[in-house]
This record gives C-alpha cells, sequence and structure tokens, in this order.
C-alpha cells in the first residue's frame, strides 16, 4: 500500500514534490503548536474507539479496524502530551527560582548574627560570629580607675 503511495509521489513533477514537502513542514509544525489541543482530540478518539470495539465485541464482529483506531490514537495521546509537556511544561514541577525575593531576603537587616565554621583543614577552633556592618560594635578597652 506504501509503496503505490511512494511510486505516485516518485512520478511528481519537482515543483510539487516541493510543494509537498513544505505542506508536511507545516503540519508537522502546527501539530507540535497545537499539541494540547491535539491531546484532546486524540483522547475523544481513544475514547470513542475502545467504546467502538466494546460494541463489536458484544456483538460478536471482528474489532479490527477499530482495534487500529484505538492503538493509533493511543500512540498520538502519548506522542503529543511529551510534545506538550516538553514545550509547555508539565504542571507537576515547581520553579526553583522566583523572580521576586522571597521575604526573608527583604527583611535582611533585622536578622540574627550568622554563625560560620572554619574550613576543615583548620585547627578546629570555636566557631565565629558574623554580623552585619551596621550593627558591628567598637571593640572596648579595660580602663584603668586611677
Amino acid at each position: 500500500m506504501l509503496g503505490r503511495i511512494f511510486d505516485r509521489i516518485a512520478a511528481l513533477p519537482v515543483a510539487a514534490k516541493v510543494a509537498l514537502g513544505v505542506a508536511v513542514l507545516i503540519a508537522l509544525g502546527l501539530a507540535v503548536v497545537l499539541s494540547p489541543v491535539l491531546v484532546v482530540v486524540a483522547a475523544l478518539v481513544l475514547v470513542v474507539a475502545v467504546i467502538a470495539c466494546v460494541i463489536q465485541l458484544l456483538r460478536h464482529a471482528s474489532p479490527n479496524r477499530w482495534g487500529i483506531v484505538a492503538g493509533a490514537s493511543l500512540v498520538l495521546v502519548l506522542l503529543f502530551s511529551g510534545i506538550s509537556n516538553a514545550l509547555y511544561g508539565g504542571g507537576g514541577q515547581e520553579q526553583t527560582s522566583s523572580p521576586e525575593p522571597r521575604e526573608e531576603a527583604r527583611s535582611a537587616p533585622d536578622r540574627e548574627p550568622t554563625t560560620v565554621a572554619e574550613p576543615r583543614s583548620a585547627p578546629q577552633k570555636e566557631p565565629t560570629t558574623v554580623t552585619e556592618p551596621s550593627t558591628v560594635a567598637e571593640p572596648t578597652t579595660p580602663t584603668e580607675n586611677a
């Protein structure tokens, strides 16, 4: 069957082959862009085909054609849902970084001093305390009572 189609395409003039190639590329581009809509359409066709297969089985008839339609629509549902998730993202993943600063970052001057541990290569010392520049206290020296 496909052999006859390829023979007919081979018999076309070059301009018609180019036009056919451009039409196929445009159709593929539209299918990729409209993949969320095509997922719904393919799912509806799958539901109709499964119901038709069940009816054919209840009538003791062969569900060959409807089985092929159901299989093809299942493949299209999987294909277009994969394309749609790749292009437009799935709903399950959260964004790791937000464009707006979080509430904690905006209130940075009000934070407590942070404790920083020394690197492991240095001898173990007590952790040092880092404070904000605006809250650094001047070192005081003990004064003698004279």
